[in-house]
């Protein structure tokens, strides 16, 4: 609530710069008061589902019950878009439903849950999603009706290009080294052993080259002492720890979550030009399709290593201009107005 990011937040906040009026309701499972407050001309609510979820479904009723919206838009997971369908059948008014990732791969043994998701797609108004794969996915739900591609974005008022070197001692990292990161879910489900691997190996190796880790773990997870583990970071600090970096690698399986994940982090590291390096599932050889170069085959170590190397010593990038959290919802708006 103090600080929210990411697709949700990005989509409600520049179409409520566009006339709309919008207002974006958080689901906290932390215990706590009912929050409200306006960021620019975006209302938020935050509301506790800690200890009883149905309090949180009864104050949303109640929002709802009171504003009379025009659309609701469920975001950010299955129960998300589940209800927002269900309120939008209840009050009258359209629904859309937003996926960034296989919600279904969360939890596969809640069939029930995926049973009611997949109602919700084929009810919605509009069914919008992060990329190629993920589109083929639903769209066997949508029977005839279409489902739209709004990619993700990095925020680029925080992610751009910043002098490493005060990046590194602003984050307490090695100066004199070549840098080697990764940033998110340290999983196994997100094949964190290859990355571990090679740590071991290339560091005992090659002492100018250093890793660095930075996300929450599994508990199961522990990193070895070849890795800077920087731990869980406050939002104010990751772009800070990219553009540290002279290289992010992010690994995954082409497995029933990897191959419809969309990384953010992959766009905020391209924003602030830093080389990424990625197991080659269809949504990052989607992501990068315009740079091959730099995907692995999934679970290949010796090539991941080869390809470290290479971008090691040929690093200079540019990206270019890759579309904006405020163009892409220009993109939603259109949707919004043609149905």
């Amino acid at each position: 609530m103090n600080s929210p990011y990411g697709r949700f937040f990005n989509l409600s906040r520049y179409l409520s710069e566009s006339g709309h009026s919008v207002h974006l309701v958080l689901i906290s499972y932390r215990k706590g008061e009912t929050e409200q407050k306006i960021i620019g001309q975006l209302g938020l609510t935050s509301i506790s589902a800690n200890p009883n979820p149905l309090t949180a479904f009864i104050k949303i009723n109640s929002i709802l019950k009171t504003s009379r919206p025009d659309w609701v838009f469920g975001f950010s997971d299955t129960y998300y878009g589940i209800l927002a369908e269900y309120f939008a059948s209840k009050y009258q008014c359209k629904s859309l439903v937003d996926a960034y990732d296989n919600y279904e791969a969360y939890l596969p043994l809640l069939k029930p849950v995926h049973w009611l998701w997949r109602r919700s797609l084929s009810r919605a108004n509009l069914v919008t999603c992060a990329g190629k794969s993920l589109q083929d996915l639903l769209r066997r739900y949508r029977k005839t009706m279409p489902t739209h591609i709004l990619q993700m974005s990095a925020d680029q008022d925080v992610f751009f290009p910043q002098a490493k070197a005060e990046c590194r001692k602003l984050m307490h990292l090695p100066m004199d080294v070549k840098l080697i990161g990764y940033h998110g879910s340290i999983s196994k489900s997100r094949d964190i052993d290859l990355f571990f691997s090679l740590a071991k190996k290339i560091s005992a190796e090659k002492p100018d080259i250093r890793f660095v880790i930075s996300g929450r773990k599994d508990k199961e997870i522990s990193v070895p002492e070849a890795i800077i583990d920087k731990g869980y970071l406050p939002d104010s600090q990751v772009p800070l720890l990219l553009n540290s970096l002279d290289l992010l690698v992010v690994t995954n399986r082409e497995s029933k979550f990897g191959k419809y994940s969309y990384p953010v982090k992959l766009y905020e590291a391209m924003a602030c030009n830093i080389p990424v390096i990625a197991s080659r599932t269809e949504s990052t050889e989607w992501i990068l399709r315009d740079y091959p170069q730099f995907l692995v085959p999934a679970g290949d170590e010796k090539k991941m290593e080869l390809k470290i190397y290479q971008v090691l010593e040929n690093h200079d990038i540019d990206y270019g201009d890759s579309p904006s959290w405020k163009e892409i919802t220009g993109d939603l708006d259109k949707l919004i107005g043609e149905n």
